[in-house]
């Protein structure tokens, strides 16, 4: 979750002018260029002049490729990150003798992931949790010790995660709970568990 002032949220806010900025251009110069013929060929003999400039200036064209480089990557990452965050902030509805209580999805993979505590052969567990329907599905990359039959260890970790959803989530809401084997590890005699 975002602080407020710390850096991630200063970073969503500069995104945040900076696309506003933008479309605000866009917007007057979509304006401008539909406006009349003599506004359009002011505004193209501008930018004719610009773009020239950039095209013959080697270091204004270094610059220009560098910042927007900067920019498509910072929006990249923002865009990614508003994904994975919204999907992290859905909320499931739980009905309680005091009230409506909502968990969120983020919650929710917390709670799964401390699973591996308590099912033999798992070292890791990274769920994704997503709510479709009312109900709860769940995607698990999972690391798993060598000396435990992988069959067995996906079934237990499937159980386990059907009884901790039921568990924290009350009612019957387990959609279905998928499991992909990301890595087998060798155990070493410094490794507990």
């Amino acid at each position: 979750m975002l602080i407020s002032g710390g850096p991630l949220f200063l970073l969503k806010r500069f995104l945040q002018y900076i696309s506003a900025l933008f479309l605000f251009i866009l917007s007057v110069f979509s304006v401008l260029l539909g406006f009349n013929e003599n506004v359009n060929k002011t505004v193209r003999y501008f930018l004719d002049k610009a773009f020239t400039h950039i095209y013959t200036d080697l270091d204004v064209r270094i610059i220009v490729l560098t910042v927007a480089t900067i920019f498509l990557l910072l929006s990249l990452g923002a865009i990614v990150s508003a994904i994975k965050f919204g999907r992290r902030e859905q909320t499931l509805g739980i009905n309680s003798p005091y009230g409506r209580v909502g968990v969120s999805a983020g919650a929710v993979e917390d709670y799964l992931a401390m699973m591996k505590n308590d099912i033999k052969g798992v070292k890791n567990i990274f769920p994704k949790v997503f709510l479709r329907k009312g109900k709860v599905k769940v995607y698990m990359r999972v690391s798993l010790w060598s000396e435990n039959a992988i069959g067995d260890s996906v079934i237990n970790i499937q159980n386990g995660a059907k009884e901790y959803l039921e568990e924290i989530l009350g009612v019957d809401r387990v959609g279905e709970i998928r499991v992909f084997v990301g890595k087998i590890i060798q155990k070493r005699s410094s490794d507990k568990k």
